[in-house]
């Protein structure tokens, strides 16, 4: 599944900088979130039927190797709107939007910034709470990326890793834009 996924992300990537290339933020459509949501429901299709061997391949791959992919959704969605917005929108829409992200970003922050040190920090011992999807937090609760309500669904925390990833990310883009958008002004 590991190297499935992978292979999938890799060739994800690479349509992706195609299209980044040749992007347009006037169009109704993005071709972008097609192709990133085509891919997860390949990999969901494929996990559906899969049987991990191990408990420890289980938590590897909803620990390290999804969410790869599910920042990808979470991130582009995001990065659509802002580019829409930057581009059509006043200034008030603008900062509105920033506003939003960083309250996303910082919200995340205060409610599952555990996870995220977890995370970081390369931490193991609760791995098998968090990542196995037969855990019992993952059997009571279901993730919001287009919602299965069966037990081959990603763990909740594998879910909430790739959201707070993408926030981060998208939020450190953003401030960089601000920045340099700030210093043009001021020279």
């Amino acid at each position: 599944m590991t190297a499935y996924t992978e292979k999938l992300h890799r060739e994800l990537l690479s349509r992706l900088n195609e299209l980044n290339k040749d992007y347009n933020p006037d169009n109704i459509i993005d071709p972008r979130l097609n192709e990133i949501m085509a891919v997860i429901k390949q990999i969901r299709e494929e996990l559906f039927h899969y049987r991990f061997q191990t408990d420890k391949e289980e938590i590897h791959y909803f620990k390290y190797v999804l969410p790869k992919t599910l920042v990808l959704y979470i991130y582009y969605s995001e990065k659509i709107e802002w580019e829409r917005i930057n581009r059509q929108g006043s200034s008030p829409r603008r900062y509105k939007f920033l506003d939003r992200i960083y309250s996303l970003t910082e919200g995340f922050r205060k409610e599952y910034g555990g996870l995220y040190e977890y995370y970081r920090d390369w931490k193991t011992d609760l791995d098998e709470l968090y990542f196995l999807r037969s855990s019992p937090i993952n059997r009571e609760t279901k993730n919001g990326i287009g919602k299965i309500p069966d037990s081959y669904s990603p763990p909740f925390h594998s879910v909430l890793l790739a959201t707070f990833i993408a926030y981060t990310r998208l939020e450190n883009e953003l401030k960089s834009i601000v920045a340099v958008n700030s210093e043009k002004t001021q020279n």
